[in-house]
């Protein structure tokens, strides 16, 4: 354990790249539509009001210590591992299948377009900004500040899930999917063990604080790789 808790604070991890899902009947797109605007809009905004009540009464969250907390310091590792897969793939992937993406799913031209674009050099700060984060999380939690890291954990959680459902969408591979299928079990079972060390709200709270953080974050960093590559 000692070991894995050593290699745990070592890691790194890019998140969400391709965000393709079959958007071709009307239907899923609008149920897409609805969830955007009603659930993540109003949704989100409520449960961030109640953290913000509930911090204001309670202070911030704060773990049980349970034992779990320790599993969380795992993220660094299985990020890295994950993003190790994508480094490795992403660019003969893009080259070989991004014609086949865009005529299945041409809504999504835009996107593969952009990615296509994003050069070994600012692939790899992308990857340094999201190590840094996560070891200045990891900093924060060893001095007794542990709830950006369960945020992140969350956060990289749902970009497995995101992988998954990417490869079923598109097959029969997506850069980071071996990864994310073999992660899973292990993110869905130290997951399972949060929902002991903090309350229903806070674990909703950290989670949603995670995803959004993590969706800003990537639309930051993409941002920043677009404007080094002169577009």
């Amino acid at each position: 354990m000692e070991v894995l808790l050593f290699l745990g604070r070592c890691g790194g991890r890019r998140l969400c790249y391709l965000t393709i899902y079959c958007a071709k009947k009307r239907i899923i797109g609008g149920i897409v539509k609805i969830i955007k605007k009603k659930i993540c809009n109003w949704g989100g905004w409520l449960l961030l009001a109640i953290f913000v009540v509930r911090a204001g009464q309670e202070g911030l969250p704060k773990a049980k210590e349970t034992g779990f907390m320790e599993l969380v310091l795992l993220l660094p590792l299985l990020f890295i591992v994950h993003d190790s897969e994508e480094i490795i793939t992403q660019r003969k992937w893009m080259e070989r299948d991004s014609g086949r993406i865009v005529e299945r799913f041409p809504a999504a031209g835009r996107m593969v377009s952009m990615l296509s674009g994003v050069s070994d050099r600012s692939f790899s700060l992308m990857v340094m900004e999201e190590l840094a984060v996560i070891s200045l999380a990891v900093w924060l939690d060893a001095i007794g500040v542990a709830w950006p890291l369960v945020g992140l954990f969350y956060g990289f959680g749902l970009h497995l899930v995101i992988h998954v459902g990417q490869g079923v969408a598109i097959r029969p591979y997506v850069p980071g999917l071996v990864t994310s299928v073999v992660e899973i079990p292990v993110v869905a079972y130290i997951a399972v063990g949060l929902w002991a060390e903090y309350t229903v709200v806070e674990n909703l709270m950290l989670a949603l604080g995670g995803v959004l953080f993590a969706g800003v974050n990537v639309f930051l960093i993409h941002w920043v790789g677009r404007r080094l590559e002169g577009e």
